[in-house]
């Protein structure tokens, strides 16, 4: 899948509008019957899986003219009944806002608010500010073997056990290596393990 096309009238949900006067976010409910949400529905599922493999969003919006394209976003917070869409390009992009986390605790969807909670810059500036630049799970130094100086922040809590909202701190990321990092990912993509269970996994088998 390369894009989304969304179509909004305004009106037609009580979340939809533009969050800011500059029209960098804008706030696109999931679709509902009766009131509930199912996040299983395709219409839903793509937007929820968006920040994981990155395809754009096209949003439309209809105007008396006719429908007036808005420009290409990316899904930036998931929120219970909606999403906010960060117009591509602008300092909003790829950060999920104040950590705004929502309960999906099936497979894939815990697995993208998991991602979007590793792209709080700030967060992730200040663990790195407040620790050594050292591999958690092997002790790999990135700049002794390489010459460059690298760490990557993993979020360590799982996303289940939070209320529906949660704020990021720095203590909930673990610095970890490139290779030790990817393999966390997968662990937790294909088995749903925790944290502290998949590094105990792989430092048996290390």
């Amino acid at each position: 899948m390369k894009a989304v096309i969304i179509k909004t009238r305004p009106g037609s949900y009580e979340k939809d509008g533009w969050s800011d006067d500059k029209k960098l976010v804008f706030h696109y409910s999931f679709k509902a019957r009766n009131g509930k949400v199912n996040f299983q529905e395709k219409a839903n599922d793509v937007l929820i899986k968006q920040p994981q493999h990155l395809y754009s969003i096209l949003l439309f919006m209809e105007s008396k003219e006719g429908w007036h394209y808005e420009g290409d976003f990316s899904v930036s917070e998931i929120e219970a009944k909606f999403v906010a869409l960060s117009r591509k390009g602008s300092s909003l992009e790829d950060t999920a806002h104040d950590q705004n986390e929502v309960v999906y605790q099936e497979g894939e969807r815990s697995y993208v608010t998991h991602l979007m909670a590793e792209r709080s810059k700030a967060v992730v500036s200040a663990a790195k500010d407040a620790r050594s630049w050292i591999c958690e799970i092997c002790s790999m130094d990135f700049y002794d073997k390489y010459g460059v100086k690298y760490i990557e922040a993993h979020h360590k809590t799982p996303i289940f056990t939070y209320s529906e909202k949660y704020k990021i701190k720095s203590q909930d990321l673990a610095l970890l290596c490139p290779n030790c990092h990817k393999a966390i990912h997968i662990y937790m993509k294909n088995s749903g393990l925790e944290y502290d269970e998949i590094i105990t996994i792989l430092a048996s088998t290390g």
